[in-house]
């Protein structure tokens, strides 16, 4: 059977938006995002962070983010979410990262520009609300509307909440339609093309990239590896429980760390060994965390210390 692409996976929005090519698609998704938050829709964007998913290697895991500049200074950085696990705090140290970075050598604190997190999800956030769109900012918590600053904005768009099926009033609509029912519903998505021109861009972008072999392999790769990964985790807590012990024994967790780390990076017996030393569980919980966003082995360890 062959694989289903999902238009909102991580590797697939990183090849619909991440590229230069499609800089006309990325500044239509972000000025949707902006305008329908009450913000300026942009004019230019430059992607900070640029890849060619052909050429690079994912034997490991990578963060398929977006970063993005615009033509005010303001960045922004678009991620994928499948999964509630830790979502909210990664979501603020992804933030965080980014605004940081501004801090090169010689700037100072005036020359920090907003960073703005947009986050498209596949699992319903917040329950309190119906709308599928919303945006969090820093508020004086009394009144909730005399906003400390606008340097940090987080966007987040549910997908399980979006059901409309026609008549898609907003650009935002119309992107939300899209990832929606790209590769599912052929009847929409006709409709969808018709009207809107950079909808029938991205369209032909997902009918490219499904008939691509090595993106389809590099694809299928990616998420072999998740699951391998929401695997190992799954099972880890399993045992902790029937054990009667949050998130497993320290045995359980060493175990856990080593093979996490064995497939992701390939371990010393150094390391092996370090890890089997381990006797604090907090420590070992927050480095087998660790494991998805450490670009090596030895980021992963220092948690251990």
């Amino acid at each position: 059977m062959a694989t289903v692409v999902r238009p909102y996976s991580d590797f697939f929005v990183r090849y619909l938006l991440g590229d230069e090519k499609n800089k006309d698609l990325l500044i239509s998704f972000l000025s949707a995002v902006n305008v329908d938050g009450g913000f300026p829709a942009i004019i230019d964007a430059k992607i900070l962070n640029p890849i060619n998913l052909k050429t690079c290697t994912f034997d490991k895991e990578t963060v398929l983010d977006v970063k993005v500049r615009d033509e005010t200074g303001k960045s922004y950085d678009i991620e994928v979410q499948v999964t509630e696990r830790d979502f909210v705090p990664r979501s603020l140290y992804y933030w965080a990262r980014l605004y940081s970075s501004q801090m090169e050598p010689g700037a100072g604190y005036h020359d920090l520009k907003p960073v703005i997190s947009v986050n498209l999800l596949t699992f319903k956030l917040i329950e309190e609300v119906d709308y599928v769109h919303t945006c969090f900012m820093l508020m004086e918590r009394r009144g909730g509307i005399l906003p400390l600053t606008d340097h940090a904005l987080f966007h987040f768009l549910e997908l399980p909440k979006f059901t409309k099926e026609r008549e898609f009033q907003t650009a935002l609509e119309k992107w939300l339609a899209y990832f929606k029912y790209e590769g599912e519903r052929e009847d929409i998505m006709k409709t969808l093309v018709g009207e809107d021109p950079v909808v029938g861009k991205a369209h032909g972008l997902y009918q490219d990239f499904t008939r691509d072999r090595e993106l389809m392999e590099k694809y299928e790769a990616r998420l072999k590896w998740q699951l391998d990964y929401n695997t190992d985790m799954y099972y880890a807590e399993q045992r902790g429980i029937k054990q009667g012990i949050e998130k497993g024994s320290l045995i359980d967790k060493r175990n856990v760390l080593i093979r996490l780390i064995q497939r992701k990076h390939g371990i010393t017996e150094e390391q092996r060994a370090l890890i089997l030393s381990a006797e604090d569980p907090r420590k070992l919980d927050t480095a087998i965390e660790a494991i998805l966003f450490a670009d090596s082995a030895e980021e992963v360890l220092r948690h251990l210390a």
